[in-house]
């Protein structure tokens, strides 16, 4: 007997709703707070949101106000809200399967969906942000199709949303719904006009609700994603590269053709009204996740490339007008999942297809009697004198290791980039010799050299290492850690000359060993056309800080054109924690073994395309002095 339309909606609800729960993948409201880099951060997060400090100001970071959703620890995150913003996602994953389910469920495409949701829950990244990104598109491409005003009020919301998520990514979201918005005036000047200005008019009322200072918000964001880009990079895993270029190169090669085709029918007018701004917004979260997967391109970055990259095209087959980009876009899909599970970590052991009622009731039973996981224990490097010393006191740590401050229950007082590796240029870097400066700087600093990527830990923040030398004297030491105490009266740091210079790549510069002064060297470079390019479509051209001391050693460091523009310190240039706490000591003076003699920037072989042979030099000299005037350390400390 044939199915009534009762019937279909009831079979078209029941689909939707196991697919909805088949998806969804938490097994407890809270996360465990973790050591290390990541864990850090995550911490920082959730006790930045406890302190109330402002964003884009205080506290500058990829994460925005709203962040604490994502990182849900247990220390300032109220559990009714993270239940309720997961309610949020659940709504909208509800309505996506809803539609992709379609009207007249089949056998054929119900089986399709559900291979696809096992491949994307089963890769083991998750990022939050990206799904809300995809949810925006998502609603727009349903208002294209449409013209239902209520699913473009919900786009803008999201957008919003997705921006206090994860700045980064909600940048986009924004630049989504404006593109839309635009595309939406040349037929109806009123609909677009609404669009452009209730976003702004939903972001701008946002601000009085949340911990946000909106233009410097943008600035730092933009300081970050521009450096990012250039200072973050790494490569590991070439084949799962090869493999997505592979499938992109097809995928771009077949639309090609299509769009030939349509050509020779005299309908490439026609099909660019119907689906063009559809395909352009699919190709640009695309090439957002590729960045997002290839810029970073270790294991866990491009699970992401993978497990999010189903999306826009499935955006594709639900909403284009044009048969035969529906069609297209099924190449791409199969492909991705096949090759997904061979180049992504995957966790097959959580049995996706007999484990999701468990953790459904795993969840319910953790909001009626929620868990509280706590940090693991970790080591505490430092010595009991120290913990009872630093007690009561306002504490930061550099480079990055958060989650000790948070494991010993210090007062945690950030410096507004709170970890090192995330300062990649001279803006964020003044941000927080800016602080140091300032009345708000913390009682002490926890210090210890290390860096990320074979970063060099002595080149990595130099104008803050320069206020800290001003404003902190050294109160202990251990092996690999310094204390420092905030200075009564701050130091002077006089800027003697300020001498312009030009150098070149691969080719040997000599530094002036004068141990009563402090070098301040300014690297000035520029790319090419090669390396704009390579920059901007995936990586920026490799480059290796060569040091060449006193002794005749050498020492070599991964580097960028934004880490050398901010300053190297010569001719003292420390390697070890010792070398460093000889150097506080003596303000900069000493010592000898750590006096560097020349210094070269390496580049790889594509040179000659990639950055200009040539670069400017900028090379201030300062003394460092016991004085009275704490804000004439600060001037010539910015001095341009």
């Amino acid at each position: 007997m044939p199915f009534t339309r009762q019937k279909h909606f009831a079979l078209r609800f029941w689909i939707s709703f196991f697919f909805t729960l088949l998806i969804f993948d938490r097994w407890t409201v809270y996360n465990t707070p973790l050591a290390g880099l990541d864990g850090s951060w995550a911490i920082a997060i959730q006790l930045v949101h406890q302190s109330g400090l402002i964003h884009g100001t205080e506290f500058v970071f990829t994460y925005g106000p709203l962040s604490w959703l994502v990182t849900r620890l247990p220390i300032f995150a109220p559990e009714w809200a993270i239940v309720l913003f997961d309610a949020l996602w659940l709504a909208n994953i509800i309505v996506v399967m809803w539609l992709a389910v379609g009207t007249q469920p089949g056998l054929w495409r119900s089986l399709v969906l559900l291979v696809l949701i096992v491949i994307h829950k089963q890769c083991a990244s998750t990022e939050t942000p990206f799904w809300f990104y995809f949810f925006v598109l998502f609603y727009l491409a349903y208002h294209l199709r449409t013209n239902s005003r209520w699913a473009l009020a919900v786009a803008i919301g999201l957008a919003v949303l997705t921006f206090y998520l994860k700045a980064n990514v909600g940048l986009i979201s924004l630049l989504s719904v404006t593109l839309y918005g635009i595309s939406l005036w040349a037929t109806d000047r009123l609909a677009g006009l609404v669009t452009v200005c209730g976003m702004l008019v939903v972001l701008g009322l946002s601000t009085y609700c949340l911990p946000v200072d909106l233009y410097p918000f943008l600035v730092a964001q933009w300081h970050l994603i521009d450096s990012y880009n250039d200072v973050m990079y790494v490569l590991q895993e070439k084949r799962a590269l090869k493999l997505t270029i592979l499938i992109l190169a097809l995928t771009v090669a077949l639309f090609i053709y299509a769009i030939w085709r349509i050509w020779q029918q005299r309908k490439l007018l026609e099909t660019w009204k119907q689906d063009g701004l559809l395909v352009f917004l699919v190709t640009l979260q695309l090439f957002v996740l590729f960045k997002e997967g290839f810029v970073r391109a270790d294991a866990g970055h491009i699970s992401l490339f993978f497990k999010y990259a189903l999306l826009p095209f499935g955006l594709i087959t639900l909403f284009c007008h044009t048969h035969l980009f529906r069609r297209i876009a099924i190449v791409p899909i199969v492909l991705i999942a096949l090759t997904t599970p061979l180049v992504a970590p995957y966790h097959w052991e959580a049995g996706v297809l007999y484990q999701w009622l468990p953790q459904w009731i795993a969840y319910g039973k953790d909001i009626m009697h929620p868990q509280y996981p706590s940090l693991s224990d970790i080591t505490t490097p430092w010595p009991h004198t120290w913990l009872t010393q630093l007690r009561n006191k306002r504490v930061d740590i550099i480079p990055y290791d958060i989650s000790l401050l948070y494991a010993n229950q210090l007062h945690y007082t950030p410096r507004p980039v709170i970890q090192t590796y995330q300062v990649t240029d001279t803006y964020l870097d003044s941000l927080n010799a800016t602080y140091f400066l300032s009345s708000r700087a913390p009682d002490y600093v926890l210090l210890t050299m290390d860096a990320t990527d074979n970063r060099d830990p002595f080149a990595d923040e130099t104008r803050t290492k320069l206020a800290l030398l001003q404003t902190y004297q050294l109160s202990a030491t251990t092996k690999d850690w310094l204390l420092l105490q905030r200075r009564a009266v701050p130091l002077t740091l006089t800027l003697l000359s300020n001498t312009q210079m030009s150098g070149r790549f691969n080719e040997q510069i000599d530094v002036p060993s004068d141990s009563t002064t402090m070098q301040l060297w300014q690297i000035k470079g520029t790319y090419r056309i090669g390396g704009i390019l390579s920059r901007m479509l995936f990586q920026p051209p490799r480059l290796t800080l060569e040091l060449t001391y006193q002794t005749g050693e050498r020492a070599y460091y991964r580097t960028a054109l934004p880490l050398v523009k901010d300053g190297l310190l010569f001719p003292l240039h420390c390697r070890t924690p010792k070398e460093l706490s000889l150097y506080w000591q003596s303000a900069g003076k000493q010592p000898k073994t750590a006096r560097i003699k020349s210094f070269r920037i390496l580049t790889d072989y594509q040179f000659p395309v990639t950055v200009n042979p040539s670069f400017a030099i900028s090379q201030r000299i300062y003394r460092l002095s016991a004085n009275s005037a704490p804000n004439a350390a600060k001037n010539q400390l910015y001095q341009n």
